[in-house]
């Protein structure tokens, strides 16, 4: 019942005021997409009960409209995840290309010290 995030009205849903462990759990739930919303509905409002919460029991449509929510979330969250994964890539190959290029460099000023040397 920690959780302060607000929703757009300015009050806390249900779901936001859920215990931490029960909301972790529905979140993994839908996330995993293993459940329907019916067994997670009769799971989690389960939980709610035997942790005396019952005032804090989930309609379909609060749960319809928070697993909406959390999937677009969390597939925002990938795509910024891929960016970044893109990103680091990218800078690591612009890194290397660098790198190899000073190692071109470096070899060619070896061969001029090189012939130098042979020559005297």
């Amino acid at each position: 019942m920690e959780n302060l995030q607000k929703n757009k009205r300015g009050r806390l849903s249900k779901i936001e005021l859920l215990p931490e462990k029960i909301k972790r759990k529905l979140d993994k739930m839908l996330i995993s997409r293993k459940y329907s919303q019916a067994e997670i509905l009769n799971i989690i409002d389960q939980d709610i009960v035997i942790a005396g919460c019952s005032e804090l029991v989930i309609s379909k449509t609060g749960l319809n409209r928070y697993a909406i929510s959390l999937i677009n979330a969390v597939s925002v969250a990938k795509k910024h995840g891929e960016v970044s994964r893109r990103y680091k890539h990218a800078e690591l190959h612009r890194r290397l290309d660098k790198l190899e290029s000073k190692i071109d460099r470096l070899g060619t000023r070896l061969e001029r010290v090189l012939e130098l040397l042979e020559k005297h």
